[in-house]
């Protein structure tokens, strides 16, 4: 049995992009399946954070409930 997750990613410190990137790398390697990946989308902060603007980016990935 597998379980399929939606993961929100996001980052707003030094290369956002490269850490969308190293994390989806480390999803791939427990998923059973290939990742579905979005678009990146840049947001302004909301709910306090006043630093810079956002790199989002959701993924969705399938695992097995042993894996957690």
């Amino acid at each position: 049995m597998t379980i399929q997750a939606w993961i929100g990613l996001g980052s707003n410190q030094g290369d956002r992009e490269q850490y969308l990137k190293s994390a989806i790398s480390s999803l791939e390697q427990i998923s059973h399946s290939p990742l579905i990946v979005s678009s990146l989308y840049e947001t302004e902060p909301w709910g306090g954070v006043a630093e810079g603007l956002f790199l989002n980016q959701v993924i969705g990935v399938s695992v097995s409930p042993n894996q957690l």
